[in-house]
């Protein structure tokens, strides 16, 4: 499960922002990536849907690199 939201994270910023999918880890920090808030709802958009999951925006905008708001996807999911 880890691998697949950590893939669609990767995916999706990799679009938003133009940083090869590559160069994205779980390390990666959401401040290097030059996201702004339209991006974290549209990324949060798109879990949500993927997952049928309902994310808490200030919870997921907290996470400073994307391995921890990966955690935080893979813990819902979990409930």
């Amino acid at each position: 499960m880890r691998e697949a939201i950590m893939e669609l994270m990767a995916a999706s910023i990799s679009d938003m922002t133009g940083v090869p999918f590559s160069e994205i880890t779980e390390h990666t920090l959401f401040s290097d990536l030059g996201m702004k808030s339209v991006n974290y709802s549209q990324l949060m958009v798109e879990l949500e849907n993927e997952y049928e999951a309902e994310l808490s925006y200030m919870e997921f905008h907290r996470k400073k690199t994307i391995g921890e708001a990966v955690s935080y996807v893979e813990e819902l999911l979990e409930e």
